[in-house]
Parts: C-alpha cells; sequence; structure tokens
C-alpha cells in the first residue's frame, strides 16, 4: 500500500505548478480540499490526486457539450 503523503502549501504550490499566493487564494476560496492545524494548511496528496482527477474530468466533459 503507498503512503499517503502529507502537503503543506509549498508541497501543494510545487505539485500543482502554481505559486503558494495561488494556492492560499484557491483555499479560501473553497476550491482545494485541505484541512487546518492551527494556522497551518494541510492536504493529503491522495485528496489533491482526486481533485486533480476531478477537474480534468469536469473540463473534458464541459468541450464534449460544445458545439
Amino acid at each position: 500500500m503507498e503512503k499517503d503523503n502529507i502537503l503543506d502549501v509549498w508541497a501543494i504550490s510545487r505539485e500543482l505548478n502554481c505559486s503558494p499566493a495561488t494556492v492560499r487564494r484557491m483555499i479560501k476560496k473553497n476550491m482545494l480540499p485541505h484541512y487546518r492545524l492551527g494556522i497551518r494548511i494541510y492536504t493529503k496528496k491522495s485528496y489533491l490526486d482526486a481533485w486533480i482527477h476531478k477537474q480534468i474530468t469536469k473540463s473534458t466533459t464541459e468541450s464534449h457539450h460544445e458545439y
């Protein structure tokens, strides 16, 4: 069984290839799966992977409905 790594804001930004500020904005808008421990923000790698898959699926589905 693969270990489910816990990612902080910096690790999330590396995974998404964006800045930590962008990650924080997305979290503030409740766009990314996350949880807080005190003031620190984290997510599990599996949560982020599932979110990415959902975004790709949603994007692909929307593009098929265009005429």
